[in-house]
């Protein structure tokens, strides 16, 4: 089965699951079509985003300091993830 299938497959069962709670299917089309034609366009800026991106770095988040940081990796095409050092099962 191709990708191509399955979606076509998994719109179907979504539209009759959505018909059988009470959407009407003037609602169901319209908001199919708008997904539709905006798909392209949110790809390939994804994909222009990746091509730009020089790597990934994962920093730890402190106040003041990961703010001016992650300015310089975003000036250099870096994309950049906080990470957390205190967790809710560390505050126990």
């Amino acid at each position: 089965m191709s990708e191509e299938e399955d979606r076509q497959k998994e719109t179907t069962l979504i539209n009759s699951a959505l018909g059988q709670f009470g959407y009407p299917q003037w609602a169901i089309n319209k908001v199919t079509n708008e997904r539709q034609q905006s798909h392209p366009k949110k790809q390939k800026q994804k994909d222009s985003k990746q091509e730009k991106s020089k790597g990934l770095v994962v920093i730890p988040y402190v106040e003041g300091l990961s703010e001016h940081v992650s300015r310089i990796f975003k000036k250099h095409d870096f994309c950049y993830i906080y990470e957390t050092t205190t967790t809710p099962y560390g505050m126990f």
